[in-house]
């Protein structure tokens, strides 16, 4: 059953000036593994992790370097989340679908949130 959607859009040029200005930002926003990633790569996880959060996944949260958007041999985004946060999160089984695509200097991430009872 579908219990959530969400939906970011993120210039990838602000975000690139942004964790130059900021030097706590990238730390606070992205995984060790996501750090290497290049700007747009990094602007397309920031961008799935709020449509995590406006799917409702992590009500509240904002310790983005405990989620991790990582990318399959075939480009596909998926996300790996921290085992303890997981399980504060949801009762159940969860299924999180991502989608990120990229414009010129927008990055946008679609998720949509599953919920499988058991």
């Amino acid at each position: 059953m579908i219990i959530g959607l969400g939906v970011d859009l993120v210039s990838i040029s602000r975000l690139g000036r942004l964790l130059s200005k900021v030097s706590t930002l990238e730390r606070n926003l992205l995984s060790l593994r996501e750090r290497e990633f290049s700007i747009r790569s990094k602007a397309g996880s920031v961008a799935a992790k709020e449509a995590m959060i406006k799917a409702g996944i992590f009500k509240g949260f904002k310790n983005f370097d405990k989620i991790e958007i990582c990318r399959g041999l075939d480009g596909a985004p998926s996300v790996v989340v921290d085992k303890d946060l997981m399980n504060s999160a949801c009762d159940g089984n969860i299924d999180i679908r991502i989608s990120i695509s990229y414009v010129d200097d927008i990055v946008v991430a679609i998720v949509v949130y599953q919920k499988t009872c058991s």
